[in-house]
């Protein structure tokens, strides 16, 4: 589910910046657990010129700290607000969608998952 929203923002820097937002639904069984939040966690992590908040109903937590993301509960269906602000928000947004809404990571891969090409792991049966 893509419910992207693009905001421009100025920067002291000159540098164009955008604020994006997205509602993705977490399709992993087992919901969003360790080892896709460490994913996540890393993947943010790629764009330090970027903000990165999870939302969970009035719970707002810092999408680059794996012990914020750990505070939230999520099951599989649940939706989370991913907000994103930055030079390379839209890059960004992209990739930390595809590892919330994919279904499982656990094929053995350390590397996320690919949203510009639509490489998303199923796992293994």
């Amino acid at each position: 589910m893509k419910d992207s929203r693009a905001t421009p923002l100025s920067n002291v820097s000159g540098m164009s910046s955008q604020r994006l937002t997205r509602r993705v639904a977490i399709a992993n069984p087992e919901g969003f657990h360790l080892r896709p939040q460490r994913m996540f966690v890393e993947c943010a992590r790629k764009y330090p010129n970027c903000t990165v908040t999870l939302s969970l109903n009035e719970k707002r937590v810092n999408g680059k700290d794996l012990f914020d993301l750990m505070l939230l509960s999520v099951n599989k269906g649940t939706e989370l607000t991913l907000e994103v602000t930055g030079p390379e928000a839209q890059a960004a947004i992209e990739e930390l969608a595809a590892i919330l809404a994919a279904e499982s990571l656990d094929d053995g891969t350390t590397e996320p998952p690919s949203a510009e090409k639509g490489l998303i792991p199923t796992g293994v049966a």
